[in-house]
């Protein structure tokens, strides 16, 4: 830690060039969770990206096909960043 990835990453993604290449760009930082903590569902990854979208499911999905169906239609013919931080 404490090597300044964060900031370079912020950085690079305020960037006009990257902006106006990729829509969406998406942040998920995943600081210090653990698969055994409780919040930490099994589809977390994915549901986080719908949530950052603004995006919810119809009920409650526990079916990871369900939600990687909604998530290519919203992705379709985009290009889109994805930056997943994970630290310690």
């Amino acid at each position: 830690g404490g090597r300044g990835k964060t900031t370079l990453v912020h950085k690079v993604l305020k960037r006009e060039r990257v902006k106006g290449k990729f829509n969406p760009i998406i942040w998920l930082p995943f600081s210090g969770m653990r698969e055994e903590e409780e919040q930490f569902s099994r589809f977390s990854f994915e549901t986080c990206i719908l949530d950052h979208l603004g995006k919810t499911l119809d009920g409650r999905i526990v079916d990871l096909g369900k939600i990687l169906e909604r998530l290519n239609q919203l992705f379709s013919g985009k290009r889109y960043l994805i930056v997943l931080m994970m630290s310690g």
